[in-house]
């Protein structure tokens, strides 16, 4: 059986990881699903870039919700400032997977 690309580069890992002060200070303010979706990004987290790169279809199976729901997720948390994401296109201008980057906040928000 033939790996993946993402099988083969690693990603996304067996583990996730995200600080706490995403968790504690913007929790309930972004809901559960959110918090869910990030780490599910961190997944696809390089750890020496910080960049991941993944489909809202991706994060959605992983997830186990739609890709709207995933969508409504990224932009609460880029709209928290946790999150950047940068659109990527093929030359043909057809859209691929965005690129995201997680934002950890440097001091307690509320």
């Amino acid at each position: 059986m033939a790996e993946t690309t993402t099988e083969v580069q690693g990603y996304p890992r067996l583990y996730s990881r995200i600080p706490m002060v995403i968790v504690r200070d913007y929790g309930k303010e972004l809901g559960s699903t959110a918090i869910h979706v990030l780490l599910a990004l961190s997944t696809y987290e390089d750890p020496a870039t910080g960049e991941a790169t993944v489909s809202c279809a991706d994060l959605a199976e992983m997830v186990g919700c739609c890709t709207l729901t995933v969508r409504r997720s990224l932009r609460k948390l880029g709209d928290a400032g946790l999150l950047y994401t940068q659109p990527r296109s093929r030359d043909d201008g057809s859209s691929l997977a965005n690129m995201y980057q997680i934002i950890v906040p440097r001091r307690s928000h509320g």
